[in-house]
């Protein structure tokens, strides 16, 4: 295989691993999440740092599903640059949380994200090596649910 092709394969593979990472917080799979991260992978929000891969585990889909009815994360633009087993990336995501306000209503906090990433390929397979949550701006609006 060539040089391209195995380009355009590793970056399949890491779009395959972040749209992976939104399904993960949008169903709240423990399992997803570990299949994701490297062992030393890092978390990094505004509002927290997490580190390795069993703490990512445990917090995230946790406190997902504790905070919210329902999470859609929508993910759009992806750029990655890859250097042998090492690769970055740069992808915008729009994430919404619902929380119930009533029977037919509830509030949907929308994040306008950029992902700044770090991969690492582990045993022939991508795994985010650390995720940072770059916040551009939030929206806050009532939904019909």
């Amino acid at each position: 295989m060539s040089g391209t092709e195995t380009t355009i394969a590793d970056k399949q593979e890491l779009a395959e691993l972040v749209l992976n990472y939104a399904r993960g917080c949008d169903t709240q799979d423990p399992e997803i999440f570990k299949a994701i991260f490297a062992e030393d992978g890092v978390i990094e929000s505004p509002q927290a740092t997490m580190v390795g891969r069993d703490q990512i585990v445990d917090v995230v889909p946790r406190m997902l599903g504790e905070m919210y009815l329902r999470c859609m994360h929508f993910v759009g633009n992806m750029l990655f640059d890859v250097k042998g087993d090492t690769a970055t990336g740069e992808v915008y995501c729009l994430a919404h949380h619902l929380t119930r306000e009533s029977d037919s209503q509830a509030s949907d906090f929308i994040m306008s994200i950029k992902y700044a990433d770090a991969f690492r390929r582990v045993d022939g397979r991508w795994l985010i090596a650390r995720r940072r949550l770059n916040l551009g701006w939030t929206e806050t609006r009532t939904v019909q649910i």
